[in-house]
């Protein structure tokens, strides 16, 4: 009886081992039975602080049943779940960028591909900070109906502050257009901005700055102040545009800060018209940035109906306020009378500008009016009730 009560314990023993070494080499639940997932990083696996700066704003309800989360998102996953209403926990933290940042919720559908992109909780001021590009990490984990996270670690390229992200090529091989991220560069709140107000009061062009309120001629008064500024300061054009990294996917440009421009006096095309805009829009105006295929001026609506129309615009060519400029002596020279300006060198030159924006603008209309990739017209009061903040450049 003893032997076989042991032979009986010793069956039992095989077994209970047997059974635990099959549960342990099985696959977790997370990746067999429950959900499947991969990482899901926007712009080729690069992270563009312009872009997240930009949008940190937006306000949107995404519209596809099959997205999940944070509309702006740029880090996520795609997963997709064997049997419907999957719970499921997701985590991304960004190394040195970002906290963890979490986001519950539920694949309603079975076999159906999810994408799921948590807020991300950046460190703004470090993402304004970034003036080179460098490599890092993203920690993603995720778990499905209570069961073990699964941990994966995706390298990316974290790009400089100054690139643009111009247009990029999703999964599905379609383009998307992101070139109304330059509003984001237009800064009205920049302090460099009344110290220019206030030297271009001090050189006689203008008496003060009211915007619309004095009417259409004094709205072209006011942009010559500001071009007689930047040509005293000897701002002259630069055609560097390359940004800090390259991708085959995305397309990006860089751009500097007001100030940067400024003190440096060297500005390429789209530096010099978001210099203008921004002042332009801080007095309270309505500016525009013109985009064709390599080139970028800016145009102003002279009157407040006309704003948020295609109606009453003039353009000026901002790459020409250094050429050829001005010599020392009208650098230094006060306007002593209330319309001296109009014979001097620096008002023949803006009217140049104003003439040659005007000219190439009427050039591009029918690629506007087509539709043409590379031809846009950036108003910077609808991107900003779009939901596109101003990129603040902190001081060092």
């Amino acid at each position: 009886m003893n032997g076989r009560w042991a032979m009986a314990l010793l069956v039992s023993f095989v077994l209970l081992f047997a059974c635990l070494a099959a549960s342990q080499s099985q696959p977790s639940q997370l990746s067999t039975t429950t959900v499947s997932w991969r990482p899901d990083i926007e712009f080729d696996g690069q992270l563009f602080p312009a872009f997240v700066l930009a949008m940190a704003n937006r306000k949107v309800t995404p519209t596809d049943p099959l997205y999940i989360g944070d509309p702006n998102g740029v880090i996520g996953i795609r997963a997709r779940a064997t049997r419907p209403d999957t719970h499921f926990r997701l985590s991304v933290a960004v190394d040195g960028l970002s906290a963890a940042s979490t986001l519950e919720g539920t694949l309603k559908e079975a076999d159906k591909e999810y994408r799921v992109f948590p807020s991300v909780r950046y460190d703004s001021r470090a993402l304004m900070r970034i003036d080179q590009s460098y490599p890092t990490n993203v920690v993603i984990s995720v778990s499905a109906d209570g069961g073990a996270a699964e941990e994966k670690t995706v390298p990316i390229q974290v790009r400089s502050v100054h690139d643009v992200p111009l247009s990029w090529q999703g999964e599905d091989g379609k383009v998307h257009d992101s070139t109304f991220l330059f509003g984001s560069f237009v800064n009205e709140n920049h302090p460099w901005i009344d110290q220019l107000l206030s030297e271009a009061l001090k050189h006689g062009a203008i008496r003060s700055f009211r915007g619309y309120q004095a009417g259409s001629q004094e709205v072209e008064r006011q942009v010559f102040a500001i071009w007689n500024v930047l040509q005293r300061r000897d701002v002259r054009y630069s055609s560097i545009t390359r940004a800090s990294g390259e991708s085959g996917r995305v397309r990006s440009q860089h751009v500097r800060f007001l100030d940067e421009a400024i003190n440096n006096a060297q500005a390429n095309c789209v530096d010099g018209s978001l210099i203008f805009a921004s002042v332009l829009y801080k007095l309270d105006m309505c500016p525009v940035l013109v985009l064709m295929p390599g080139h970028m001026f800016v145009g102003i609506h002279v009157d407040a109906a006309s704003c948020g129309t295609s109606r009453n615009l003039v353009f000026l060519e901002t790459t020409l306020v250094g050429s050829p400029g001005l010599g020392s002596v009208e650098r230094n020279w006060k306007f002593l009378t209330k319309d001296g300006y109009l014979a001097s060198k620096s008002y023949g030159q803006y009217v140049n500008a104003r003439q040659v924006g005007d000219q190439r603008f009427r050039s591009i209309i029918p690629h506007l009016q087509a539709k043409e990739p590379g031809y846009h017209v950036i108003d910077i009061s609808q991107a900003r009730k779009f939901g596109i903040s101003a990129i603040a450049h902190p001081p060092d």
